[in-house]
């Protein structure tokens, strides 16, 4: 599977992913950055793969970011239903939901701050006893995934357009 085999979305969320993770645009991102990367996309990269891609360069281009995404089998339309398994784990009852605290109590186990958790539970839109319908909340977490790349794609025309008119 090379990049061109997968669709032009799913390209598209790959490239997003990348310059996602390349916050100074210097064009290449540490192994602990690729790592995020591969897992944001679905995927996961084991200590052997990591020694290897470590030992060949301290920093990937966009290239060697789609070269794992390719030899890890990306799919990118799995995701969704890794977010659901994931939310599942922590709902152990089966009725559809979690408790915000069982989110905030993950959440605060990867160092995420307050304001950002106090910012995730509210985008998560807790009924008024303070649980989560993980379904809905990854159905939206997916439509706000599309709707980013959907402004994207209109800044990158608009920022086509007006090279356009500054090389007349």
């Amino acid at each position: 599977m090379s990049f061109k085999d997968y669709t032009k979305e799913e390209q598209n969320r790959i490239r997003d992913m990348f310059n996602f993770l390349d916050k100074d645009n210097s064009g290449s991102i540490t192994i602990e950055k690729l790592k995020m990367g591969i897992i944001g996309l679905g995927g996961e990269l084991n200590n052997k793969e990591i020694s290897e891609l470590q030992s060949k360069s301290k920093f990937f281009k966009f290239e060697d970011f789609i070269n794992v995404c390719r030899k890890k089998k990306i799919d990118i339309n799995e995701i969704e239903k890794k977010l659901l398994k994931a939310f599942s784990l922590l709902e152990t009852r089966e009725k559809g939901y979690i408790p915000s605290s069982s989110l905030e109590n993950l959440l605060r186990n990867d160092n995420v701050s307050e304001s950002d958790i106090a910012k995730i539970i509210n985008e998560a839109k807790p009924d008024k006893k303070k649980n989560i319908d993980y379904q809905n909340l990854v159905k939206d977490i997916m439509e706000a995934n599309s709707d980013d790349e959907e402004n994207n794609n209109i800044k990158n025309e608009e920022n086509n357009n007006n090279k356009e008119y500054s090389e007349e």
